[in-house]
């Protein structure tokens, strides 16, 4: 197959396709885009998510939290294919399985190096995932955490607010976990909010924005 910036591929062929530098890419439009590479803090801070997520779902089988594994729509026609840090689903495992499927709660970390640009891209093709009931969004920069609420399982509008103090604290409905901020971002000395956080934060989503 043509090196990934030669021409546009589709899902199948995404799919099917093994990048010859060894990275870990995402399907933007039909275009594949390498991943940044992970910096300490946001390995940290997914330490720190897996393990309230894990504690938090284990009560509620089947649901699992799945690392790394990709997210895309069922339509195999739509040019998209993600790979969040984070994904829950209630949907058993199946062997050699890596697509989460109808996950019901996803996280993303906004990454300096892709920022708005490609949060503005993932944003609206998550909400249009019909499982999915919450999307949170962190800096691994900066303390800030944006979480994106449906309203009701057959809504298509949501819910948002936006977390800056390592006090508050947040409730994740979809798997029952209410946390601080603090449990999720320590022991990182993360840097006071500043104008380069919100330069990369995701766009606000006014409450209520279908």
């Amino acid at each position: 197959m043509d090196e990934p910036d030669a021409r546009r591929m589709t899902l199948a062929e995404f799919l099917a396709w093994t990048p010859p530098d060894g990275r870990r890419y995402e399907l933007f439009e039909g275009k594949p885009e390498a991943m940044p590479t992970p910096g300490p803090a946001q390995r940290t801070i997914q330490s720190n998510l897996a393990v309230l997520v894990q504690t938090a779902l284990a009560s509620r089988p089947p649901c699992t939290a799945r690392f790394g594994d990709g997210v895309h729509p069922t339509d195999p026609t739509t040019g998209w294919y993600y790979r969040p840090a984070l994904a829950v689903t209630c949907q058993p495992r199946i062997a050699g399985q890596t697509v989460v499927p109808e996950p019901i709660l996803i996280v993303e970390m906004i990454a300096a190096e892709t920022g708005q640009r490609v949060w503005n891209t993932k944003l609206p093709d998550y909400r249009a995932l019909p499982s999915v009931q919450e999307i949170m969004a962190l800096d691994p920069e900066c303390i800030h955490c944006e979480l994106y609420r449906r309203i009701d399982a057959t809504s298509t509008r949501w819910l948002s607010e936006i977390w800056q103090q390592a006090d508050q604290v947040l409730e994740l409905h979809s798997i029952g976990l209410v946390t601080s901020l603090a449990a999720i971002y320590e022991p990182i000395a993360v840097k006071p909010l500043s104008s380069r956080c919100l330069a990369n934060a995701p766009a606000r989503v006014t409450k209520g924005e279908p």
